[in-house]
C-alpha cells in the first residue's frame, strides 16, 4: 500500500509567539509564509498577530489604542485594532 501525503505540508512555515489584536491572547502559532492574520484560538476573531516583527531603529508611530501595527490604505492609514483612521497631519504634530 502507497502513503499519501498532503504536498502543502511541505510549503514554508514560520512559527512563533502570536496574540491577539482584539482579546490579548497569547498562543504559539504555525503558518505558512505570507499569511497575514491569524485566528485567535480563544476569541475566534482573525486579529492574531506575530510578536517580535522587526522594527528599525527609529520612531515609531503608535495609535491612542496602543497598536503599532497599520494598514495604509488610498483613503488614509488604517489602525485594524480600533478601527480609526490617522490623520495624515498627525504624524508631524
Amino acid at each position: 500500500m502507497t502513503n499519501i501525503f498532503d504536498i502543502n505540508r511541505n510549503t514554508p512555515h514560520i512559527s512563533g509567539e502570536a496574540q491577539c489584536m482584539h482579546c490579548g491572547n497569547t498562543w504559539i502559532a504555525v503558518s505558512p509564509v505570507g499569511t497575514y492574520w491569524l485566528e485567535c484560538e480563544s476569541c475566534g476573531t482573525f486579529k492574531g498577530i506575530f510578536k517580535g516583527a522587526i522594527q528599525r531603529d527609529c520612531l515609531t508611530w503608535e495609535c491612542n489604542c496602543g497598536n503599532t501595527l497599520f494598514e495604509i490604505c488610498p483613503d488614509g492609514i488604517h489602525c485594524p485594532n480600533c478601527g480609526v483612521m490617522q490623520e495624515f497631519g498627525d504624524f508631524y504634530e
